[in-house]
This record gives C-alpha cells, structure tokens and sequence, in this order.
C-alpha cells in the first residue's frame, strides 16, 4: 500500500510537469483503477488510468500516456538493476542453474540458429518501422493529422520528465517504489 501512495506521489509530480493539478486522491484513485483492470484483463490497466484521468479530470488521454510511457521506462530500468543485482548476490546460482538445465536445452533444441532467424525478422520489422516513420515525416501517410495529434501529445508526456520541478524527489520515490517492491517479496519468505 506504501509504494501505491508513492506511486500516486509520483503520478501528481508527472501531471504537474504537464501543466495539469492533479489531487492526492485523484492520482492514488487512477493507480487503484490500474491495478484493478489488471486484475481482469492484464496490462490494460495503464490505458484505463489514462481513461479516467482523461474523462473525469480533463488531462488529454495522450499526454498521460507520454507520462506513463515515462513511467515505465524508469521502472524497467529500476527491474534490471534490481536483477543485476540479483545475478551479482547469487551468481553461484545462476551458475548452475545454466549449466544443468539451460546449456542442455538449447543444444538439445538447436535454440541458436533459430534465435538468428529471430534475428533477421526483427530487423526485417525495424526496418518497416523506420520505413512507415518515414512516410509520416514526409507527409505520405495517410490520416497524418490524427497520428501527428496523437504522436505530439505523447511526446509532449514523455519529455514532461525533462520538466520536473523536483528531479531528486522523483528518483526518491521511484527507488522508495522498488524497494518496497523488494520487501514485499522478501517479508514472504517469513511467513
């Protein structure tokens, strides 16, 4: 419950960068709302945060989106590190947890060389990607005015980050977040 208030804390931090007043219990009511459609459909719960800020508080449903985008990204920095630090404290672990079980398998299943077929889809698709963003630069594209709308205000959201009145407070809460993350795992192993 703590990293959900501090998560709402920092939720205000990320709307007010964007020019927008959000209360306490408004931004800790959206994360409540989050993690409440995750429970039904999983990882839709940051559209429906969106949604409700969009419609109940008038913050434009793109910009949110930016900010959460932002949001994410610092937290899957913050799970790797966690993970690295992981991998550091229980290397002999891993160590063999490779060598009995992940060694064998991708001998056993040729896992390398389709890993390089992977490989080249995945350039094939970045290669599209940059094709179509492309396209959208030069005004061929059709509906450009909707996408254009839509990518501003997204990118309005991810560079409010840049506008922060209190940087070190958001990095406060966004470690205060994980490592409450990290207690809340840790305090199972005892019960």
């Amino acid at each position: 419950f703590i990293s959900h208030v501090s998560r709402a804390m920092r939720w205000q931090m990320m709307m007010k960068s964007l020019g927008y007043s959000l209360g306490f219990m408004a931004s800790l009511n959206s994360i409540f709302v989050n993690y409440l459609v995750n429970l039904g459909i999983p990882r839709t719960g940051e559209l429906a945060r969106c949604g409700v800020l969009s419609q109940y508080y008038n913050i434009p449903f793109d910009k949110s989106f930016g900010a959460l985008v932002n949001e994410r990204v610092i937290d899957v920095i913050l799970l790797a590190v966690v993970g690295l630090l992981t991998l550091v404290f229980q290397r002999d672990i891993f160590i063999s947890f490779m060598k009995k079980y992940l060694y064998p398998f991708i001998e056993k299943t040729g896992l390398l060389e389709k890993t390089s077929n992977i490989l080249i889809l995945g350039f094939v698709l970045l290669a599209l990607g940059l094709f179509v963003l492309y396209l959208i630069s030069k005004g061929k594209f059709p509906l450009q005015a909707k996408f254009s709308k839509l990518f501003g205000g997204i990118k309005e959201g991810l560079l409010s980050i840049m506008k922060l009145e209190n940087p070190a407070l958001f990095i406060a809460h966004s470690l205060f977040i994980w490592l409450m993350y990290w207690l809340m795992i840790y305090l199972v192993f005892y019960a």
